[in-house]
């Protein structure tokens, strides 16, 4: 699982964001530890970024046999497990984000792990930043609510209801920023 978010907008940071995707693609390929991946690939982009410019990521292994997820979160969150009786958790970023400092320097995580019903998401901020006229954020709270609803459904299921509370919350309003949505929901 692989999301990565750079500073910007236009040709510059979609590259960067390509590189880096190619980067961890390969580091996969050659079964390459999460944290290894890491590692390198912020070696490489504190080489090629300019400074100011950064990538927030999340790098995650799904494990189906024991449903957990491994991790490394530089600079990506909120990370949520919403548990199948509705409570919740919120995770923060592990490092830093990638191209800041070479000496990337993780906090160790346990692996997430899912029970039945349970569901893991990685929302962008263009989520829950995402501003009514009045310019008050759909914020987490709204977010909790949403997926609640759609918790007893799909994956699919609850990005959906997601993007539409958000699409009313904003009233036609543009969006800031992309959005952008990793949901893993365990069924059995």
């Amino acid at each position: 699982l692989v999301v990565g978010d750079a500073t910007g907008h236009g040709i510059g940071p979609a590259l960067s964001v390509a590189q880096a995707r190619a980067m961890v693609r390969m580091g996969a390929r050659l079964n390459a530890p999460i944290e290894h991946i890491a590692e390198h690939l912020n070696a490489q982009l504190c080489e090629d970024l300019p400074m100011g410019r950064f990538i927030t990521a999340f790098i995650g292994l799904l494990d189906p046999a024991t449903h957990s997820i491994r991790y490394a979160a530089p600079g990506q969150a909120p990370l949520l497990i919403v548990r199948a009786d509705g409570s919740y958790e919120e995770f923060s970023a592990n490092a830093m984000p990638l191209g800041v400092d070479p000496n990337l320097c993780a906090d160790i995580v346990a692996p997430f792990v899912l029970g039945v019903g349970d569901a893991f998401l990685l929302l962008s901020d263009g989520y829950i930043e995402a501003q009514a006229p009045d310019n008050e954020q759909f914020g987490m709270e709204r977010t909790i609510a949403s997926i609640l609803t759609a918790l007893s459904g799909t994956a699919a299921d609850i990005v959906a209801a997601v993007d539409r509370d958000v699409r009313v919350f904003v009233r036609g309003q543009p969006f800031g920023d992309d959005q952008t949505a990793v949901v893993v929901k365990r069924h059995a």
